[in-house]
């Protein structure tokens, strides 16, 4: 909206737009999916190619995105009311119609399953404003957020402690692989002393047998015979 000057008598309309909310939400349940695809190319144990084959960290991830799904009945009921419920193959399963027919009906009830949030219990037991503890995540899309923050905490988030375990073993790795080359290097310069020393006494062997040689056969040409 622009405001070119003041008016009067102007009414504005807000009118929902279920489709549009509909349509976020099966974006984020894609993602969700391709998630959970990555976490198990990733970590699959029968496969060669899993760089992070049978990982725990990241199969407990996966989890808990499951659980999320799993465990979301609470007082307003399952959230296949909603449209969203668990495949048998470990998928979020979405189906727009329902939730878009539910936005339509009962929005309240839409919006608390999805994303509703509840004050945290202060020290003093009393409920906290997001300001002191903030909220713990009640609806789907709340505590996939609250799991996405935790997994990603610069500090202690899992995601970024198996990062820096990682970074931390390729860098060992290297500093081995390193000073085996140095190792190696000086292994292989003693080998080629050895070898030229060893080819200049032979050099010098060959011209002394060769001379030895050549005194004999003169020693033999100076005999006399009777």
């Amino acid at each position: 909206m622009t405001v070119t000057k003041p008016e009067t008598a102007v009414t504005v309309d807000v009118t929902p737009d279920p489709a549009a909310v509909a349509a976020k939400v099966e974006s984020l349940v894609s993602a969700v999916n391709g998630l959970l695809d990555s976490i198990k190319s990733y970590t699959d144990a029968g496969s060669s190619a899993a760089a992070l084959k049978g990982n725990a960290t990241l199969r407990q991830l996966g989890t808990q995105v499951l659980d999320v799904l799993a465990f979301a009945v609470g007082g307003d009921g399952s959230a296949s009311q909603i449209g969203l419920q668990l495949s048998k193959d470990g998928r979020y399963v979405f189906d727009k119609t329902v939730f878009t027919d539910k936005l339509t009906s009962d929005p309240a009830l839409a919006q608390r399953m999805f994303s509703a949030t509840t004050p945290t219990a202060g020290p003093d037991g009393d409920l906290a404003t997001t300001a002191d503890n903030g909220t713990s995540p009640v609806g789907i899309a709340a505590k996939l957020l609250s799991l996405a923050k935790s997994a990603n905490d610069s500090t202690i988030g899992s995601l970024t402690v198996l990062a820096q375990g990682a970074d931390s073993r390729a860098k060992d790795l290297q500093d081995s692989i390193d000073a085996w080359d140095r190792r190696l290097e000086l292994r292989r310069a003693t080998l080629t002393r050895q070898f030229t020393a060893m080819e200049t006494a032979l050099s010098t062997m060959q011209n002394q047998a060769n001379w030895l040689t050549a005194q004999l056969g003169s020693l033999a040409g100076n005999t006399k015979k009777d």
